[in-house]
């Protein structure tokens, strides 16, 4: 794509202005003005289309985030409601880790005693 497409298009429509104005029967280029005049439509006509399809990308996109905003708050909702469900097992439950969790049981601290450098070297 050119680097500076409006101003192209800005160019273009000042040479078709002054081309029908003042020598609209003359042909340059080997192109008529009504051919040009076709070359300038065609342009518009893809900006249009590229610009609607750019609104549906970003229509798209959004509701693509809202759908897993919601999939995310539903699966929040179903992780809880498996912790507070003492009938399958709560935070200790095989649910709870079939779900993709780490049972309450099996958690580590993270607790970690560092030995000092003299007691390494002993």
């Amino acid at each position: 794509m050119p680097s500076n497409v409006s101003q192209i298009t800005n160019r273009a429509d000042t040479i078709l202005g002054a081309w029908k104005k003042s020598a609209a029967t003359k042909s340059f280029g080997e192109l008529t003005v009504v051919q040009f005049e076709a070359f300038r439509t065609a342009a518009a006509t893809a900006d249009a289309e590229v610009t609607a399809a750019e609104a549906a990308l970003t229509e798209a996109r959004n509701a693509y985030a809202a759908a897993v905003d919601a999939l995310n708050t539903a699966s929040n909702d179903v992780i809880n409601g498996v912790r507070g469900d003492k009938s399958v097992g709560g935070v200790d439950g095989s649910l709870y880790e079939a779900m993709g969790y780490v049972r309450k049981s099996e958690r580590a601290t993270g607790l970690t005693r560092k030995k000092s450098a003299t007691a390494a070297k002993t």
